[in-house]
Formats: C-alpha cells, sequence, structure tokens
C-alpha cells in the first residue's frame, strides 16, 4: 500500500520536495494487460514500486525495516527481496510459536 509506505517515509524524516518526489514517484501510475492479443483497460497501481529502481530498493528496505518487531521467538533474516522466518522445532511448542509468528508477519504484510 502506497499510503503505509508514504508513512514510513515521512517518519524517517523524508519530507519537502524529496517525499513530494517519492510521492509523485510511487502514485498515479496506470499499467494494462496484454494476453492472448487483447489488451486490457488501463488500471491504477496500488501498491509496489516500479522494478530495477534503485529507488525501488531502497524503499522496499523502509517498508520491511521493522518486520522482526512482529516476532516472538522467530530469526528474521532478510535478503534482497527474500524474507525467512525460522526457528529451531524441537517440540510441540516450538512448532506453535513458529505458526503464531508467521502469522503476526501474515498480518503486519496486510
Amino acid at each position: 500500500d502506497h499510503n503505509i509506505l508514504l508513512q514510513k517515509v515521512a517518519k524517517h524524516k523524508i519530507k519537502g520536495k524529496v517525499g513530494l518526489w517519492i510521492k509523485e514517484f510511487l502514485c498515479n501510475r496506470k499499467y494494462k494487460v496484454v494476453a492472448n492479443g487483447e489488451m486490457s483497460e488501463m488500471q491504477d497501481v496500488l501498491s509496489g514500486v516500479p522494478q530495477g529502481t534503485v529507488l525501488a530498493a531502497i524503499l522496499f528496505i523502509m517498508m520491511i525495516a521493522n518486520i522482526d518487531e512482529e516476532v516472538e521467538r522467530s530469526i528474521v533474516r532478510c535478503f534482497a527481496d527474500d524474507t525467512r522466518s525460522s526457528i529451531k522445532i524441537k517440540t510441540e511448542d516450538d512448532k506453535k510459536a513458529l505458526q503464531k509468528d508467521l502469522e503476526s508477519i501474515y498480518k503486519w504484510a496486510k
């Protein structure tokens, strides 16, 4: 969601012209799809960042930076655009703890 990302940008004290530039970079984008020779209507892009840009990587880091605050026992590791949550599973309680952490991450991501 662009609004959530823009809130996180503002939290990092990125405001003024740079903040507006980032907002323009994210918002008011459109796309269409071509499948089997048919073209869809133009649609608004409501989330995500343009791939392959330096700014996209920085914004992704800002967006995901607090994901580890959502888990109690798991270890969260991020590399590029991959995220992994793990825990040593030795008991049934360990399984439940991992499931609880995964559900927390799922809620955070919504």
